[in-house]
This record gives C-alpha cells, sequence and structure tokens, in this order.
C-alpha cells in the first residue's frame, strides 16, 4: 500500500503475454501498470513489493532472465522496467518467490527457495550504487538438515539489524521448518535457528510466503500451513503463532 492508500501487486499468469503483471488497485479501479514478458526479462511474477522515497517499484520473479531462474526487476513511476539482477543458480540464489522488502538500511532483501552455496536457498541483499544500478550479494546459504531450507517468505529485520524468516523445511528430524534468525559481524553473517516446528497437535508446520513481524517488545509472529490441533488428514490445518524473547 502507499500513502495513498492504493494497493500493488503482481501475478503469475495472465496479461498479454499470460506470464503475469504488476497491478494497482485504487479509487479507478483495478489497473496493469505492466505486463511481463518473459524470457530476458522475467515472468511469473510473485511475492511482496517494495517501494522507495521516489515512487520505485521493486519485485522478483521465478522464471525467465538470462539464466531462466527469475530477476529482481524495478517498475519507475512512468512506466519503464529495468532489470536489476538475473539470478544465475549455485552459488547464486534461484527464483525467488516470496518478493522483497526495502529495510530501513535503504537495501533491498528477500529470499530465495533454490539455489545459494547447497542449491537449498538463500537470503539476499541489493545494495543501491547511486548510478541506477544495484549489486547483489548472497548473505547466507541454506544447509538441507537442523539449519532449516527452502525459505518462501523475505526476510523480517529488527531495530537492531537483525534478519528473522522462516524455512518450510528442516529443522527437527521430522522437517517441518524453522524459525531463523541471521545476525551480522565484521560484514559475515550467522545463522541461528530460534524454532524447529514440531507439527501437529501441538505446533505447526510448513510456513509458507508469509513474512514474520515483530512487535515493539521483540515479539515474532506469523502463520503455517498445516499442524494445529485439528486433524486434517493427519496433517492439521494450520496455525496462527506467537515466538517471545
Amino acid at each position: 500500500m502507499d500513502g495513498a492508500g492504493n494497493l500493488y501487486g503482481s501475478t503469475p499468469a495472465g496479461g498479454t503475454n499470460n506470464v503475469g503483471v504488476v497491478f494497482k488497485i485504487g479509487s479507478s479501479g483495478f489497473n496493469v501498470l505492466y505486463n511481463f514478458t518473459g524470457g530476458d526479462n522475467g515472468g511469473y511474477g510473485v511475492g511482496q513489493l517494495a517501494f522507495d522515497n521516489q515512487g520505485n517499484i521493486y519485485g522478483t520473479t521465478v522464471d525467465g532472465g538470462v539464466y531462466g531462474l527469475g530477476v529482481v526487476y524495478q517498475l519507475s513511476p512512468s512506466g519503464t522496467y529495468t532489470v536489476l539482477h538475473n539470478f544465475s543458480g549455485p552459488p547464486d540464489g534461484a527464483q525467488s518467490g516470496g518478493g522483497l522488502v526495502m529495510a530501513a538500511d535503504g537495501n533491498l532483501y528477500g529470499t530465495t527457495a533454490n539455489g545459494g552455496a547447497e542449491d537449498s536457498g538463500s537470503v539476499f541483499r541489493l545494495t543501491p550504487n547511486g548510478n541506477g544500478t544495484w549489486t547483489e550479494q548472497v548473505l547466507y546459504s541454506f544447509q538441507q538438515g537442523s539449519g532449516g531450507f527452502f525459505p518462501q517468505a523475505v526476510p523480517t529485520m529488527d531495530a537492531a539489524g537483525n534478519l528473522y524468516g522462516t524455512t518450510v523445511s528442516g529443522g527437527g528430524s521430522n522437517s517441518y521448518g524453522t524459525i531463523y534468525k541471521l545476525t551480522h559481524s565484521n560484514g559475515e553473517w550467522s545463522e541461528t535457528v530460534v524454532h524447529a516446528f514440531q507439527g501437529p497437535p501441538n505446533d505447526g508446520n510448513n510456513p509458507i510466503y508469509v513474512p514474520v513481524a515483530i512487535d515493539s517488545a521483540g515479539n515474532i509472529y506469523g502463520t503455517t500451513t498445516m499442524g494445529g490441533i485439528y486433524d486434517g488428514n493427519g496433517e492439521g490445518f494450520g496455525t496462527v503463532w506467537e515466538f517471545t524473547p
């Protein structure tokens, strides 16, 4: 949502090329701002959009680009579309389905479900160079196992600059996913699993797409698509959870 109350989003299909659009919903109704073209420009736009103070929109696609593994793009208020980064796969990320977040430090952050050094997903950052270009850096590469892997949602930054998020898989023996924390020191980022989801009946599992929220007391909130006390063919129907410091 922008300051005027307009809503923005993207779709993974439809539009003139059937590979998705960026849209706006406001007082004038529904308007397509950009039709993805596929190929080198990227296609199948999904995930959260980010904005800067100049009104530029930033997002990701899960397909297309030079390597066919998705892109990070910028859409200006005048409708100019620019690819800022082509995901290239290991050790770079691949297929960013969560979108982007513009953090207080002016950088863009996101995750990729695949790619990274172990091809199990990554957290990345794009930093503006001041000339209209951006530099991408993989901050952390997930490894299959107890550390969690396959992140699907953008990370959330707390007041201290730490990043929190979830992974769909990994953690405990059932591989139900994790809540992770990334901290940085001297330019290096390290991961701590703050919770490994246990699944039904007492916990959720498989947190997908939705980023966590952090309140002023440091409590973390999120959802899972499965788990909980209500049986759904033995998998549960999902939960809303709070994690306290």
